[in-house]
């Protein structure tokens, strides 16, 4: 079977999100692949058959990234992954680097995880290059000992304070924090001299923390 690779729409997430929940380990909630798709400010080319397989990519820049690539687990040692990903390295043609994941801050995965051999292997073969190791560590709530306190979570006028001391420390991690902050889902920790950490969660995903 071959698998054809035309642009998606809007109309498509249904299907799209039934294959995410068919083919990766933890599911996505609807409304996530949704903002994480078709972000007003940075849409994806989203390519492929939802039935079979889909791919989502970031062009625009010198730096392109891939979002998302699924294949359905009835569908997959067809080369279909390799399709995919080809059609996808299409439409980021212009780009001096392609990287999968990570993209902040609407990225659906911090990269590509250790277990998923499969997506390793692919890009392997297609002799994209390893520059880290990215860990997802399942935690039992039950077992955090109570909040010490210190923080507190940054409102609105706080995004100017916010925006400053990241330039300055986690410049990279900015564009993410600053979307926890306007969720209202960044704490911030503080002493002094003012800002001194922070803390992101459900920026992107429910139940993941940065």
């Amino acid at each position: 079977m071959t698998l054809d690779t035309p642009v998606l729409g809007a109309d498509a997430l249904d299907a799209v999100h039934a294959l995410c929940n068919r083919s990766l380990s933890r599911p996505i909630l609807r409304a996530e692949l949704e903002g994480a798709l078709f972000a007003a400010d940075q849409p994806a080319v989203l390519r492929g058959e939802p039935d079979i397989g889909v791919v989502a990519s970031i062009p625009g820049g010198p730096d392109g990234y891939i979002r998302l690539l699924l294949v359905d687990p009835a569908h997959r040692g067809a080369g279909h992954g390799h399709t995919l990903l080809t059609a996808a390295q299409d439409d980021l043609a212009a780009s001096k680097t392609i990287t999968v994941g990570a993209d902040a801050p609407y990225y659906l995965f911090p990269g590509v995880e250790t277990s998923e051999i499969a997506m390793l292997c692919l890009l392997e073969q297609h002799r994209y290059v390893r520059e880290e190791a990215n860990f997802n560590m399942e935690v039992d709530l039950s077992r955090i000992p109570d909040d010490p306190g210190g923080s507190t979570l940054a409102g609105p006028a706080e995004r100017g304070e916010v925006a400053d001391w990241m330039a300055v420390h986690w410049a990279n991690w900015s564009a993410e924090v600053l979307r926890a902050l306007d969720k209202g889902t960044l704490l911030v920790a503080r002493d002094e001299s003012g800002i001194t950490g922070f803390c992101a969660r459900d920026v992107n995903r429910a139940g993941l923390l940065g």
